[in-house]
């Protein structure tokens, strides 16, 4: 199997801000269609997105409803499906969100992307 290669590409605010309103200003659309266009460069098959911004745009508030008391998770390996072609990664350490589905609509590009917490 072939090893992933990992890019850290992000578009923020000066503040640290991931998303927000400044992302719909005038001035951020040209280092958003920058963004855009490094991203198809490099032909990203993944997104890794946390808890916050999942939340706000993906799980459409649903709440996973795990019980706390519910102890950890077993470390293990997950290998996603391979005929997906886009992934979104989730790193939600405190297992918050929920899903109703294996894949969600995302913002902006592919029409639906496989969902891998």
């Amino acid at each position: 199997m072939e090893r992933p290669y990992v890019i850290c590409h992000m578009f923020c605010s000066l503040d640290g801000k991931i998303d927000g309103a400044f992302m719909s200003t005038p001035e951020a659309r040209p280092a958003l269609e920058e963004y855009g266009r490094i991203r198809e460069f490099y032909q990203c098959q993944a997104i890794l997105y946390g808890t916050t911004t999942m939340a706000e745009g993906f799980s459409a508030g649903i709440l996973s409803g795990l019980p706390k008391s519910m102890g950890r998770y077993p470390k293990e390996d997950y290998v996603a499906v391979s005929e997906e072609e886009n992934y979104i990664v989730s790193v939600d350490p405190e297992g918050i969100l929920g899903w109703n589905s294996a894949y969600v609509e995302k913002k902006e590009g592919p029409e639906r992307m496989s969902l891998r917490c």
